[in-house]
């Protein structure tokens, strides 16, 4: 019997999130809204972090924009 991957690597392979690494962004809230991932009520001002994926939706959509770090901004 000849001996291959194992049985799973074929799904790392299809799915291209299995090996990117996931970057979190700090973003605020503009507006008062329900957010069905984090499944909760996010009220306007709130400053939180998501997956940067997930920032750039939200950003399409008019609910969060993002916030720059000011600890790395200083160090430049």
């Amino acid at each position: 019997m000849k001996e291959g991957p194992p049985v799973f690597c074929w799904w790392f392979s299809l799915c291209g999130n299995a090996r990117k690494e996931v970057r979190d962004v700090k973003v605020r809230a503009i507006k008062k809204y329900s957010d069905i991932i984090q499944k909760k009520v996010v009220e306007k001002g709130t400053v939180f972090e998501v997956p940067e994926d997930r920032a750039k939706y939200l950003v399409t959509q008019g609910m969060v924009e993002l916030v720059k770090d000011e600890k790395k901004d200083a160090v430049k």
